[in-house]
């Protein structure tokens, strides 16, 4: 990642108030692209375009997250550490196990821009930043 540029979030969420939410909320600090369909957003992942971190709702329409996170591993591994997975409370006894694994990397709704930020600023502080972008 560069000093001169904002990182680049990828929001997948199929609840169109809650997405528009979370650009409002990241747009100061982040550019962002934002998706409702999971298969959409994979589909622009699998063209190499530049990504710096992952935020995906455990249940999206056309696929789960988990299901999400599990193509991201396969087309782009180097952000599959750089994913947060968001839910609410009723994400399912199947799904409980995989987001206890991923504990850190899990922000429940409702949640706050606070909350949301620095979720980000650690996940991108902690990782490795943007592939194939040098630093200045």
């Amino acid at each position: 990642m560069t000093t001169t540029s904002r990182p680049i979030v990828l929001v997948i969420d199929d609840e169109q108030i809650l997405l528009r939410a979370m650009v409002r909320m990241l747009a100061t600090d982040f550019n962002v692209l934002a998706y409702e369909c999971g298969n959409d957003a994979i589909t622009y992942l699998a063209s190499e375009a530049p990504c710096d971190a992952v935020l995906c709702d455990v249940g999206l329409m056309d696929m789960t997250g988990l299901a999400f996170h599990a193509r991201l591993q396969q087309l782009r591994p180097e952000l599959a550490t750089r994913f947060v997975f968001m839910t609410g409370s009723d994400a399912g006894a199947e799904v409980e196990p995989f987001l206890k694994q991923h504990e850190g990397r899990v922000l429940l709704k409702p949640f706050g821009r606070a909350e949301l930020i620095a979720t980000l600023h650690t996940l991108l502080d902690t990782g490795a930043g943007r592939e194939g972008k040098a630093d200045s």
